[in-house]
């Protein structure tokens, strides 16, 4: 097994550079940037991870993060696991997926599911279900057909 890593950091001090990821984040009113990492390796020909975080260094925490695990094992599928946190608004699981019925056909899913402890009177998300969705697609080579159901 071949492992190849990539790995980035980047850091800001610009007094002027803030970024705010949804409705709900405080004001920022510090004049200090927030630190930012960015990080991914491939652990097979199949597999990859990639994390992305922001780290508010005047208030002492993780700002925001991200995480995504993903195989492509074969043409046709794929799946992935993701993992999105903002420290006010956002706490979700999604998981998606890919999968090769025939030769032109595919089924595709997709399942979001949020951690958060108390309702955000913000974005109105609470725990449980966000979204969901399953639905066939069939790809006829110039032409393709998709059907996606979301209860």
């Amino acid at each position: 097994m071949v492992l190849s890593a990539l790995l980035r950091i980047i850091a800001c001090s610009d007094r002027t550079l803030f970024f705010v990821f949804g409705a709900g984040e405080p004001v920022r009113t510090d004049q200090e940037s927030d630190l930012f990492a960015e990080g991914g390796f491939s652990f097979s020909q199949y597999w990859r991870f990639d994390a992305i975080g922001q780290y508010a260094a005047q208030l002492g925490r993780w700002q925001a993060s991200s995480a995504n695990l993903r195989t492509t094992p074969g043409p046709g599928y794929a799946a992935s696991l993701a993992y999105r946190f903002t420290c006010t608004t956002l706490d979700i699981i999604d998981l998606a997926f890919q999968l090769p019925l025939s030769q032109n056909w595919c089924a595709v899913g997709r399942y979001n599911y949020s951690l958060q402890k108390e309702p955000n009177l913000v974005t109105g998300s609470q725990r449980g279900l966000v979204e969901s969705l399953a639905g066939l697609e069939y790809d006829g080579g110039c032409w393709g057909w998709r059907c996606a159901f979301s209860p």
